[in-house]
């Protein structure tokens, strides 16, 4: 079946079984062809519309699916409260509409999003005529919204007014690609919220094709120049490259490391040992971008018990010697558990011997202090490079085994694996001995846009990144946290959205990137805001509650 989609709706039918089966192998097709995120983005109105969710007033029209194996969450059209006016694009969080018991229409039809606008605003239109005493959410705001951000503004003064210094202008125009008029001013009110301000954490709620990415990379030059220089960021799998791409072509002089192939723990390793070797002691204007895919973020990894086994020599109560002193008496040996470094055992707090396992928590040793576990790599058959790199190419559409054989054996290992963990887009140009293109521009294409949904992993070991920079990098040592697509961290028990949390409280400040910050309850901010800024929202008298929303008593 279609996990998210049918499971919740498959006995709420009011129809016979063999017409319910029929509408549910229709909505079936209708979902397992149902496009993913971004495949109808330039399509505007024109983009399909595949599914309907209603409940009361409010509908919820879905155009494309998560690109994640599990539909958690989809993109569509959100009509709340019967306001069509104010109807917005964004995600959707199917798990949400389950819990409200909000149904699915059996019998919708695909049709253009262009169509259901026109039917939603002749619907409104309607209405207005049946109620002319009524007024819309817009003609309100129309009439009433200046004073009302009067009081706001009375309650709350603006933090930016619009002014801010030359030299931040300065640095936006030296860029090869200088921001807009409009995107400057967003530019500025970050940098003085963030810079000026001193606070902690900002949010960039923009929509599509606003220029987010391009905002971001702006901000991190004028933070370098004011000492902050070292950006890190947080994107989609499917889009590191893409940030690659772009910080190269506004900041040609930027150092960037990508933190997303097999090399990303030896990376961190190394940028370890770089700070503790001074590399990092003095302030530079350059900016450096760090870029993690955010499979890659995840907490946790493997490991297991690293101890010794040794014979424990076992003593009775002491007894009087034939000289009247008393000894212990030697009564047998015992096999155990011993620490690797001083080879002796551990006791519990009864003085007993403890057996140690992977199935509790990491010791160190009693006596040494030395630990008495290691990382290990999931349990699977270890691969070769080889083996590891042909089933990478794999991945590929038009490689197959052969293929892929073919040009680990005319390139090498060392070329292809650079190439897959550095600059993907590389491979579709690949020239034989002869000087030909090895794909044809057909296979290119289609390699091409494959590229941009495939993320290549190596088997550098469980261990993740997250983890790496919570425990062995200083803290605050990255000055920037850039989120691309923040709202998919939203949700209150998601290991992801922890480890931005993470992230977020080891780094100096925080910029989240969103088109749709919210989807209209208070959970979707709740656990974003308190990822960015938890001790404002204490302040606020906000904390967690069993999964729930809550203050202090």
């Amino acid at each position: 079946m279609c996990p998210g989609f049918l499971d919740h709706y498959s006995n709420n039918a009011n129809k016979s079984k063999y017409e319910f089966k029929d509408e549910v192998n229709r909505l079936f097709e209708y979902i397992t062809t149902l496009p993913k995120v971004y495949e109808q983005d330039r399509m505007g109105d024109e983009a399909m519309v595949y599914l309907h969710y209603f409940h009361g007033g409010s509908d919820w029209y879905i155009t494309e699916k998560d690109i994640e194996d599990q539909q958690i969450q989809a993109f569509g059209y959100a009509v709340l409260n019967s306001d069509a006016l104010n109807a917005e694009l964004g995600y959707i969080n199917i798990e949400e509409l389950k819990k409200l018991n909000v149904e699915l229409d059996f019998y919708f039809e695909p049709i253009r999003l262009a169509d259901v606008k026109s039917d939603l605003l002749s619907s409104t239109e309607d209405t207005q005529n049946l109620n002319p005493n009524e007024i819309s959410l817009a003609d309100f705001i129309t009439e009433f919204g200046d004073g009302l951000l009067n009081k706001v503004a009375e309650q709350l003064p603006p933090l930016f007014d619009g002014s801010y210094p030359d030299n931040w202008d300065a640095i936006m125009n030296q860029l090869t690609r200088a921001p807009f008029d409009a995107q400057r001013k967003v530019i500025a009110s970050i940098a003085t919220l963030l810079l000026t301000n001193n606070q902690s954490a900002a949010v960039i709620n923009a929509e599509m094709g606003t220029g987010k990415t391009m905002m971001a990379i702006s901000l991190a030059a004028v933070a370098a120049q004011e000492g902050l220089n070292k950006s890190l960021i947080v994107s989609p799998p499917h889009l590191v490259y893409k940030w690659r791409r772009e910080v190269l072509d506004t900041i040609p002089n930027a150092k960037v490391v990508v933190l997303n192939g097999p090399d990303t723990l030896s990376k961190l390793i190394q940028l370890r040992i770089d700070i503790e070797n001074g590399v990092y002691k003095t302030t530079s204007t350059i900016p450096i971008f760090y870029i993690m895919g955010r499979v890659r973020m995840r907490m946790g990894f493997n490991w297991s018990k690293a101890a010794t086994k040794a014979l424990i020599p076992q003593y009775e109560a002491a007894s009087d010697d034939i000289e009247g002193n008393k000894r212990n008496r030697l009564k047998s040996f015992i096999k155990s558990d011993v620490c690797s470094s001083c080879f002796k055992p551990q006791f519990d707090n009864d003085g007993n011997i403890i057996i140690i396992s992977s199935d509790d928590k990491r010791m160190n040793c009693q006596h040494c202090n030395s630990p008495l576990w290691s990382l290990h790599r999931a349990k699977k058959k270890q691969l070769s490079q080889k083996e590891v790199l042909q089933q990478a190419l794999c991945q590929i559409p038009t490689i197959g085994k052969k293929t892929a054989e073919k040009i680990l054996n005319q390139f090498g290992e060392p070329v292809i694996q650079d190439m897959l963990a550095d600059n993907i887009y590389e491979f579709v140009n690949l020239l034989d001995k002869n000087g030909n293109l090895i794909f044809s521009d057909k296979k290119a294409i289609r390699i091409e846009r494959a590229l941009a949904k495939i993320e290549f992993g190596f088997g550098q070991g469980g261990y993740q990144a997250t983890e790496f920079i919570k425990r062995y990098l200083p803290n605050k040592f990255f000055d920037l946290l850039i989120v691309d697509e923040g709202h998919e961290y939203k949700n209150g028990n998601s290991a992801q959205g922890q480890a931005m949390g993470v992230l977020a409280a080891k780094t100096k400040k925080t910029l989240l990137l969103t088109g749709t910050l919210m989807g209209g309850y208070a959970s979707d901010l709740f656990y974003l805001l308190w990822r960015l800024n938890p001790r404002k929202m204490l302040d606020c008298g906000y904390i967690p509650n069993n999964n729930s929303l809550g203050s202090h008593p």
